[in-house]
């Protein structure tokens, strides 16, 4: 028996930082179509972590991440390493939002 104790690449997610004001709005409709999360911080839009299948990225992962100034890898619904973020609810209050530390 195989017992993976780090990354697997077909189980990752991500979050995104959109900076572009032109983006906010279309990007807010399709996070909200799919019952994902934002917030607002510092006149940028960070969204919740959205779950990417394998190689095969969902069309908001793909159509966000191409828009996205910054982007934070991790598992499902938090990042590899939560210890280096703020976390905070998102905007509808059905999931979390991080942002680097560094950035407060």
């Amino acid at each position: 028996m195989k017992i993976r104790k780090s990354f697997v690449s077909n189980s990752s997610s991500s979050s995104f930082t959109i900076s572009d004001k032109e983006y906010f709005q279309p990007v807010i409709d399709l996070l909200r179509i799919h019952d994902l999360d934002y917030l607002m911080i510092d006149g940028k839009l960070h969204t919740s972590f959205i779950y990417k299948r394998g190689e095969e990225q969902t069309p908001e992962y793909y159509d966000i991440e191409a828009i996205a100034e910054d982007e934070i890898e991790g598992d499902y619904d938090k990042p590899w390493n939560p210890e280096c973020y703020n976390k905070k609810l998102g905007a509808l209050r059905n999931a979390y939002v991080y942002w680097r530390k560094d950035e407060d």
